[in-house]
């Protein structure tokens, strides 16, 4: 199974391309397993993480939606930031920074449909983001 966001980060870290920072707001529904071991891609998402290196900073945030419980209901064996709710525009304006980092962010936004729009439009639109950097995959 493919998803252009493990594509994506896939390439980055086989070339060693990676920017100095990667944001990456992960939601899905929970597992059955505490260790998160049966989330799809996740598992990859942990390797390209723990490979970052020289100064290189990668911020995973695993958001477990469907459900108010966690896998056992124990996240201590989860990704550091994980959460059991949605991502909120608020999570989205944190991940691109500060209105004066903006203009140098870089946005990937892939999911269903009415997400990945509301996201789209929101992040275009805050202060300080270049409108050309927020891009999405419409697979639909």
């Amino acid at each position: 199974m493919r998803s252009p966001l493990i594509s994506i980060l896939g390439h980055l870290h086989t070339r060693q391309r990676m920017p100095p920072k990667v944001v990456i707001l992960y939601s899905t529904h929970p597992g059955t397993e505490p260790d998160g071991s049966d989330i799809l891609f996740l598992s990859r998402m942990r390797t390209i993480a723990d490979a970052y290196t020289n100064g290189q900073q990668m911020d995973l945030q695993l958001y477990l939606t469907g459900s108010s419980q966690a896998p056992a209901g124990d996240l201590s064996r989860m990704p550091s930031g994980t959460r059991t709710r949605r991502v909120t525009h608020e999570d989205l304006e944190a991940a691109v920074g500060e209105v004066s980092q903006r203009a140098s962010s870089v946005c990937y936004i892939c999911g269903p449909q009415k997400m990945t729009d509301d996201f789209v439009d929101h992040v275009q639109g805050l202060k300080g983001m270049d409108p050309h950097n927020v891009l999405c995959e419409k697979w639909w």
